[in-house]
């Protein structure tokens, strides 16, 4: 929702906004391109997955292995709410998350609505968490243009009016671990007498491996929200 406020300041400045969905845009993906101008997909690029869902972790059989257990005297019927995650998630618990799960998703909808000016009970049609391809995605009025990363370049070049432009491209930096662990295992063979040929292809074997750990490790951290509720797509990763 930050970077989506982020999209609304800009086209509130006057600026276009021209969305390049790449590959995977689902769910959170989608809700942040939703207020865009223009969308632009390629035929195969995943998106959709309009949807919400609760992510609350217990651990009960763990702490019953390790003969961890709890207990006390509540004052209210949610009080057993901090004993959450060490014992099972109580059912007027779970119902209190299931309203906000259904209140996220009637937000979704409305978001998507606002965006592509449809009507609300038709993005429920399309919605439901439900993945489509950028094909599909055109039919169902969710994406306006097939095409890659130049021609919506090119698309917002129009909307502003511009005849010659400069593009600049923003990567997602190297982390922090990972420069270090690139550092750390060139120097190693460097010392270890490995040719430098053999290094470039062992270090880029690594890289793929701790991006890969990396990745995983990041995707379970990201599920800190205070109210347990997401817009992801865990088929697609999105």
């Amino acid at each position: 929702e930050i970077i989506r406020d982020g999209v609304l300041e800009l086209k509130a400045a006057g600026k276009p906004v021209v969305v390049s969905m790449g590959s995977l845009a689902a769910s959170g993906g989608y809700w942040i391109a939703s207020p865009g101008d223009e969308i632009w997909a390629s035929p195969t690029t995943v998106t959709g997955s309009i949807g919400i869902f609760a992510f609350f972790p217990t651990f009960e059989r763990a702490a019953e292995h390790w003969g961890i257990n709890v207990d006390g005297v509540g004052t209210t019927a949610l009080s057993s709410i901090y004993a959450a995650g060490v014992g099972p998630l109580e059912e007027n618990v779970a119902d209190i998350f299931q309203q906000s799960v259904e209140a996220g998703y009637r937000d979704f909808l409305g978001v998507v609505a606002e965006g592509r000016k449809l009507d609300a009970a038709y993005v429920d049609s399309v919605g439901q968490g439900r993945v489509w391809i950028g094909e599909q995605a055109v039919g169902l009025k969710l994406v306006d243009n097939l095409g890659d990363i130049d021609e919506a370049v090119a698309a917002a070049a129009r909307r502003a009016n511009l005849e010659e432009y400069d593009r600049v491209e923003i990567r997602e930096t190297v982390s922090p671990f990972e420069m270090w662990f690139g550092t750390a295992a060139a120097r190693a063979m460097a010392l270890a007498g490995v040719e430098r040929d053999d290094a470039r292809e062992t270090t880029s074997v690594v890289r793929k491996v701790i991006g890969a750990v990396e990745k995983k490790a990041r995707f379970f951290n990201e599920f800190n929200d205070p109210g347990a509720i997401y817009a992801r797509c865990v088929t697609c990763g999105g």
